[in-house]
């Protein structure tokens, strides 16, 4: 008979990827054409518009990172612009005149997206040139009001990657392993204290790999001590779930059954009603 398993998984923001060891994630988007208005009153401030707006961009790993995915524009914003923190700088590449490129280094505030129209707009503040890199070359420039095809490359996009940690609050220690990854072990919780053990599992925007979560649906196996064969779950995370902060909670029952219930900054995303009474309650005395 298999004691009860309580694991709690929890995607946090992670506040600094440098911190963390983790590569940044820099954002590639194409558009169709675009406007650079000047702001009356405010030196080197502009309304930028971009026509015609891809509605997904290349997300890729800065190095040592070699990960690649594609990000919609939604989620994009979302990571791009955080309560609290400054936003992005980018560079804006357009073809201009007869077919010329130029490059014009921008603060980007104020995002405005109409996916209908395929619309993305800012408020941009230029940046400032430095005088002994390129004076008068064609990236110490400002872009004319109207211009062509545009791709706009934003630094350290969705700077609040997730990461997955699994929190084992039972007594029982256990294996877990991520879409076929290798098993990792957990050990129990201390007891009297009952302060849960963990291990760390990255989430990444690319599709589902070993040992890697990732949006759509994730195999995780879980092996307690004493079991023979793991319990295999489906989890799935929804591709349109703006991620906060998300906490999967699963459990093994007496008869190896499977329970679990996914959170995302606290709210029901889904999982077995009944049942997640059960975890959440277990996990709140815990």
């Amino acid at each position: 008979m298999l004691a009860l398993a309580a694991l709690g998984f929890v995607l946090g923001v992670m506040p600094s990827m440098a911190a963390a060891g983790r590569a940044s994630r820099l954002v590639a988007l194409d558009a169709g054409s675009g406007t650079l208005v000047p702001i009356p009153g405010t030196r080197g401030a502009f309304r930028l518009t971009l026509h015609d707006v891809r509605p997904t961009a290349l997300a890729f790993d800065d190095r040592p990172g070699l990960e690649q995915g594609v990000i919609t524009v939604e989620r994009m914003l979302d990571g791009l612009f955080v309560e609290g923190q400054p936003g992005p700088n980018a560079a804006i590449d357009a073809i201009v005149g007869d077919g010329e490129l130029e490059l014009m280094g921008v603060k980007l505030e104020r995002p405005r997206y109409d996916r209908a129209t395929a619309t993305l707009r800012f408020r941009v503040q230029r940046l400032r040139q430095e005088r002994r890199l390129g004076v008068g070359t064609r990236t110490d420039t400002v872009l004319p009001r109207a211009f062509g095809r545009t791709a706009l490359f934003v630094d350290n996009c969705c700077a609040t990657r997730q990461s997955v940690t699994v929190f084992n609050t039972s007594p029982l220690s256990i294996q877990v392993s991520v879409n076929n990854g290798p098993f990792s072990a957990i050990q129990g919780a201390f007891p009297g204290a009952w302060t849960p053990q963990s291990a760390t599992f990255p989430f990444s925007l690319a599709p589902q790999q070993p040992n890697v979560l990732a949006y759509g649906t994730n195999l995780v196996a879980i092996v307690p001590t004493g079991a023979i064969a793991p319990v295999t779950v489906a989890i799935a995370v929804p591709s349109a779930l703006n991620v906060t902060s998300l906490q999967l909670y699963v459990s093994l029952d007496g008869s190896g059954g499977v329970e679990w219930v996914l959170l995302n900054g606290g709210v029901f995303v889904s999982g077995s009603t009944a049942p997640a009474a059960r975890l959440l309650a277990r996990a709140g005395s815990a």
